[in-house]
């Protein structure tokens, strides 16, 4: 921070503030940058000593540098000041021991990429959480990119009244905000636009907390050739295959690494949901812990190390019982891979009229 000559206190020497004037010295920014000798060689002789002009310097450099203070200090004040509404959580006990560190505590955040098959229940499950979220923490707020343009108004009032019970449930869909992003450029630009915010008003209340991305398919799908998502095949000519290669990866590994900087840089839990895609060849997918899953998230076993963790959601195996309707319906969570808890778990939570609930 530089200051004015002339504010200093106790205060300079109309001749001396007259004679650093005449050599452009005007404040303290420039006085502190101005080696000491040379600036006394400039000044008229007689208007300051060696050591008095050191003196100067010195207060000039105490008022303009920030307060310091310890890391450990600084740890703590910040620990205590967003430990509440950083800890994202969904609120059903299965599912929150499943995550396990997934979405990241004070100071952290993670990308978590959330799964399975159509009706599996990937939006609904994101919905949860930052309703859950909102609803318990007036400070935090949640962004929603819509890349289908699905997320429609009464899906959200839908859901809101199984989360009426949180203390800061009123106002909750004021802190929920929706922006469309129908190509890889658009969401680039929502996410720079969001660190942008985050960057320059570091006090922003209500502060964004969770970031979902309804569905990165669309975003990245059509940057990817099945050449590029799949591995080059022996019949398709190299001079083809590396371009369309290259490119594709680039994209989607650029787009998450500034989603990972994102998460951890602004501490936001990120849920990136991701369509599925049969498996080549068909057969048991052998991050899950159950014979009957068939299918493997899309866009490639490259994007999976691109996250902190794979959650995996469908329907329930055979083998548990049926469930009436008015109870909803049994769906199953997978953490089919993680570097935060532990993979190849699993737990069984309820669905119904797209909320979520205890088993």
């Amino acid at each position: 921070m530089s200051i004015p000559l002339a504010a200093i206190t106790p205060p300079v020497t109309p001749e001396l503030l007259a004679a650093l004037a005449a050599l452009n010295v005007r404040n303290t920014y420039d006085l502190i940058f101005t080696p000491a000798p040379t600036l006394l060689r400039q000044l008229p002789s007689g208007t300051i000593t060696l050591g008095q002009l050191k003196s100067l310097i010195a207060r000039a450099t105490a008022i303009s540098a920030a307060p310091g203070v310890t890391a450990e200090v600084l740890y703590a004040t910040e620990s205590v000041k967003y430990v509440e509404d950083k800890q994202v959580r969904s609120g059903v006990r299965a599912l929150d021991a499943l995550l396990g560190g997934s979405f990241g505590g004070p100071g952290c955040g993670r990308v978590v990429e959330v799964s399975g098959d159509a009706g599996g229940g990937k939006t609904a499950l994101a919905l949860h959480i930052v309703l859950h979220h909102l609803a318990a923490h007036e400070t935090a707020a949640a962004l929603w990119m819509d890349t289908t343009g699905d997320l429609s108004p009464a899906r959200l009032t839908s859901v809101l009244p199984f989360h009426a019970s949180g203390a800061a449930a009123t106002g909750v869909l004021e802190r929920l905000h929706i922006s469309q992003a129908f190509d890889l450029d658009a969401a680039q630009e929502v996410i720079r636009h969001l660190r942008t915010a985050l960057a320059t008003t570091p006090d922003m209340s209500p502060r964004p907390r969770i970031l979902v991305i309804d569905t990165v398919t669309p975003l990245i799908g059509p940057q990817l050739s099945a050449i590029s998502s799949q591995g080059v095949s022996h019949y398709t000519p190299i001079a083809f295959c590396i371009p369309t290669n290259q490119l594709g990866h680039a994209a989607m590994t650029t787009f998450m690494r500034l989603l990972g900087n994102t998460a951890r840089t602004f501490g936001l839990a990120i849920l990136v949901l991701n369509n599925s895609t049969a498996l080549k060849p068909p057969g048991p997918n052998p991050a899950s812990c159950f014979a009957a899953t068939t299918r493997k998230p899309a866009l490639g076993p490259s994007f999976a190390f691109l996250t902190d963790a794979t959650l995996w959601l469908a329907h329930a195996p055979p083998g548990f019982s049926a469930e009436t309707e008015a109870a909803g319906e049994v769906r199953v969570a997978e953490m089919f891979r993680s570097r935060v808890s532990v993979s190849r778990t699993w737990c069984p939570f309820r669905l119904r009229d797209g909320a979520i609930l205890e088993l």
